[in-house]
């Protein structure tokens, strides 16, 4: 089975592959099939804009003569209480188009300056928008809830990783072995549907 991953980002590509190695499914990215047009996530919550990437790219497929594969669109974010579930599904362009992860993080803990720890609670979150190859759609999400750190720890990882510490845990995603987080979670729910398409 060959399932394509609505994302240019090769790191998320990779995550997902190890995700589904054992399920024999190789994944392909939109590098993968030649689509470089932008897609434009106007969306209102997290689950419309995984349904608008996955339709995006079933479109190009059916019109590029690209048929049997199955199709994956996501979308993911962080949400703060104290920034009243900001940045949301503008996570990834906070900060401004094409921003580092540094100036993500800075803006964040610029707006959370004078709030105590106690109050930096925030989740994060994933949906996703799985098309079979028959064009049967099935959605999952996975979310995991935590607290903002004051200091950044290691600049690697996801946008927020270095910043986000989940709940029970005492180091960020940036330093979690073997991490089981939202994207993991929505991951593991759409496995069950992928091993009866199987």
């Amino acid at each position: 089975m060959e399932l394509i991953y609505a994302t240019t980002n090769e790191n998320k590509k990779e995550v997902l592959q190890k995700e589904f190695d054992h399920l024999n499914i190789k994944v392909l990215s939109l590098n993968d099939i030649g689509f470089y047009e932008e897609i434009v996530e106007d969306g209102s919550t997290f689950l419309e804009n995984a349904r608008i990437k996955a339709h995006a790219v079933k479109k190009f497929c059916d019109q590029n003569g690209i048929f049997g594969k199955y199709i994956l669109g996501d979308d993911s974010g962080l949400c703060i209480d104290a920034l009243a579930g900001n940045p949301g599904i503008y996570t990834a362009r906070y900060a401004g188009k094409n921003s580092t992860q540094k100036e993500f993080i800075d803006k964040i803990l610029t707006e959370l300056k004078n709030v105590p720890y106690a109050k930096r609670t925030a989740y994060a979150i994933c949906d996703l928008v799985l098309i079979t190859n028959k064009g049967k759609e099935y959605v999952s999400e996975g979310k995991c809830v935590g607290t903002i750190t004051e200091i950044p720890e290691e600049f690697n990882g996801f946008l927020f990783d270095p910043i986000f510490k989940p709940k029970g845990s005492s180091v960020t995603f940036s330093k979690m072995e073997d991490r089981k987080d939202h994207r993991t979670e929505a991951f593991d729910q759409l496995k069950e549907v992928l091993l009866k398409e199987l």
